[in-house]
């Protein structure tokens, strides 16, 4: 069991994006992909049963690993096909700097595994509001004007 978020994790990647740039729905994918996070961690925190934890796990992974081709994706749309590369090269920036401040983070509360699990939901709030600010959804015309047709996902 010890790798059924890993899969869990590929099969949403290889899943969720194209749902989602169907449906226009990449900001509610965000926000729920940051609210999992919240609760799993937090879930993990007050139950201590293997299974358990293995699928709240798979749940995780099946969420947060597709969220990166959805950020992508709408950094795209947003950005326009000639400022693309900088925006992801913007992103996975933010992202590599993100996570080397969530390990330094968790570095100092290491030694209570409840209080670190509770930090990494508590890392986690900042991306709610943060995901809520983005906008609700890409429209027709804006897709159109950056040349990008998200059907083809």
């Amino acid at each position: 069991m010890p790798a059924c978020d890993w899969v869990a994790g590929i099969a949403g990647a290889a899943v969720l994006p194209a749902a989602v740039a169907r449906r226009n729905r990449r900001r509610a994918m965000l926000l729920t992909t940051t609210a999992v996070t919240v609760a799993v961690f937090l879930a993990i925190a007050a139950v201590h049963n293997v299974i358990f934890i293995g699928c709240a796990l798979a749940v995780e992974g099946f969420v947060l690993l597709a969220g990166l081709p959805v950020s992508l994706d709408w950094s795209e749309l947003h950005a326009g096909p000639q400022r693309a590369g900088t925006a992801a090269g913007f992103l996975l920036l933010a992202g590599n700097l993100g996570g080397t401040v969530f390990v330094l983070i968790i570095q100092a509360v290491i030694g209570n595994p409840y209080l670190a699990l509770s930090a990494m939901s508590a890392i986690a709030l900042p991306g709610l509001a943060l995901a809520a600010r983005l906008p609700a959804r890409v429209t027709p015309g804006e897709a159109d004007q950056v040349g990008t047709v998200t059907a083809a996902l």
